[in-house]
């Protein structure tokens, strides 16, 4: 696996996640919740339940109960969800 290819490798799924847990994807340049996002986004490169992630993402009204059972960022996401920042109207 190439280098980018690496760094690359869970970005999809974050940004997927995300997207339809009503996060702005702008929040990761907010200095208050920077760090939150850039830790979420390294544990979905370096998660090992990608495909159970995928499956899930796939359900047409996805919460965070759906991912809570294999998502190493489930704590983080949901801190972001209240956070009331970034939040997509």
């Amino acid at each position: 696996m190439s280098a980018k290819t690496a760094a690359e490798f869970g970005e999809a799924e974050f940004c997927m996640l995300t997207e339809r847990l009503g996060i702005d994807p702008a929040i990761g340049v907010d200095p208050r919740l920077c760090f939150v996002v850039a830790a979420a986004r390294s544990a979905c490169r370096g998660c090992e339940a990608k495909a159970q992630c995928r499956l899930a993402l796939a359900l047409p009204q996805l919460t965070l109960a759906d991912m809570a059972p294999f998502c190493p960022n489930v704590e983080r996401i949901s801190y972001l969800q209240c956070s009331g920042l970034g939040k997509v109207a």
